[in-house]
This record gives structure tokens, sequence and C-alpha cells, in this order.
């Protein structure tokens, strides 16, 4: 890797331009929320003047998880362990972090075995035409004010393991119009947030029971949104809810494999229906 250097950034604008050559989700502002969020690490691989990768992380509960997301390296400079070097040096910036996660294809996952990486669990990504979801039922869910963001953000830890407390205010105040809420005795008993990516409109489910969960998707997925397909991110350990979702129209595609690294970390929640990981998937 001669001439390549590997620099801290919190420019949003290279990691966007990556997730669009990727054909990923994320946009400029959620890019800009993720370099700049409290305990951000961004770095680049720089040729010159011309930034070739990239790898970021979020780290969660005071370095008891740090979620690596983002990597990235130019079709044209892979093959030379540049994607390996960029992990290894998000990993080092942080030498105190307990566990490290991060998502990986059936591909990807062979790469982050070699250094140490374990599959821990499965998720699938599920997507949807809008015209099929266009006429679902808008009732049982009612939309969710930012009163209900901390009650949110406390549910939401109690699932993730940490608090993710600003990605929850974040998601809202970007699409208030997509989150709504379910009470039980006055109080919050599950939400769900929706995010309008570049290519779908991803939704976050987090529900006390498979009824509310299906009930709070429902209502978000009916929303209509630039005729973007509608996608929600699940565990294979939820059976009846993917199986929901393919009745429902959905169709899984590749899977994903959540990998970690370090000291035993905690499993998903029986609660966290549809995930918005720790990346903005």
């Amino acid at each position: 890797m001669d001439g390549i250097e590997i620099r801290a950034s919190r420019d949003p604008q290279p990691m966007c331009d990556f997730a669009r050559q990727a054909g990923w989700n994320q946009t400029l502002e959620e890019c800009r929320q993720l370099v700049e969020a409290p305990e951000a690490i961004t770095l680049y691989a720089m040729k010159g003047a011309e930034t070739i990768g990239s790898a970021a992380a979020q780290v969660y509960g005071g370095g008891r998880m740090g979620f690596v997301n983002m990597v990235f390296v130019l079709p044209e400079m892979r093959g030379h362990g540049l994607a390996t070097a960029l992990l290894k040096a998000v990993m080092a910036a942080r030498p105190d972090v307990a566990t490290w996660r991060l998502y990986a294809t059936e591909a990807g996952s062979k790469v982050y075995e070699k250094i140490g990486y374990r599959q821990a669990f499965t998720m699938a990504k599920y997507f949807v035409a809008p015209d099929v979801v266009r006429d679902w039922p808008r009732e049982g869910a009612e939309a969710m004010t930012a009163e209900d963001i901390p009650a949110a953000a406390a549910c939401d830890a109690a699932a993730f393991g940490f608090s993710r407390s600003g990605v929850v205010d974040f998601l809202y105040r970007a699409q208030p119009a997509l989150a709504f809420k379910l009470c039980r005795g006055g109080r919050l008993a599950g939400f769900s947030l929706g995010r309008v990516g570049a290519n779908a409109r991803h939704v976050a489910i987090n529900a006390a029971s498979f009824a509310d969960a299906c009930a709070l998707l429902r209502r978000s997925a009916a929303e209509e949104h630039a005729g973007r397909p509608v996608q929600v991110m699940a565990y294979e350990t939820q059976k009846e809810f993917t199986a929901f979702l393919v009745d429902s129209g959905f169709k899984a595609t590749v899977t994903m494999y959540v990998m970690d690294f370090g000291e035993p970390c905690s499993q998903p929640a029986a609660n966290y229906f549809g995930a918005f990981g720790g990346e903005f998937a």
C-alpha cells in the first residue's frame, strides 16, 4: 500500500459518495450524523488527494460496543488488504472497546473471520413494492410526537443493549410523519421509525408483542413516499415476524451476518422486530 495514508476526518461527503457507489441506503444527512456523533470514528484512505476507501464506527455504552460501518474500497483498489487495514485502524483508534460488531455478507464474513470476528447471529433485509402496502389499514397506531422520544429511546436501549438516544432523536426529527406509537395503560408500549433513504423507505420497529409489531408495520408501511420500496431488517430468530413479512409480500434479499470481535455481547431482544442497525443500513 505504498503511497496510501489513512486519515481521520469529519467530512461526510466521501462517505455518502461511497454509499452511492455501493448501492447502500444512507443519505448525506445520515452520513453527517454518523461522522459528527459523539464518539464517532471516521477514517478515509487517501492516495495523494484522492479518497479511495473508508471505514467508520459508532461507540456505544462508554466503550462496551463499537459498531463498525461504511467499510468501502474503490473497486480498482481492492485485493491489496486495504479494507482490512482500514478496519484494523478503526479498532486501534479505540483499544478500550470491549466488543466490535459489524454486518457482513457471506463473502465479507470470510475476510472478517481471518482477523478474529465470529458470527453472532443472522438477519436479512426484506423489501416490498409501495403498491403492495399502499392500501394497508392505517388504524391501530397513532402518531409519535417529540415528547415520546425519551420513552422510545429507553425502549430502544433495552432492545439494542445500549443507549442510542441521539440516533432515535435524529431519525424521529428527520421524518416525524413516519413515526408511530402504541400505548398501553398510558405508557409507550411500542414504536416505529421511518427513514427515507437513497433507495428505500426503511421501517424500524420496537414492540412488546408480535401483534403490535404487525400493527406498527402496517401503519408505517402504508404511508406513501416518492414511490420507494419499503425495507425492513429482521433477525432470523424472529420466525413469526419474518413469516408475516413474506406472507405480506416482502421478499428477503441477501442474508447478512452480524459478527462480533472481543467479549460476548448482547443478542437482539425479543421485542426488536425491525432493526435500524448501528449505521442506518
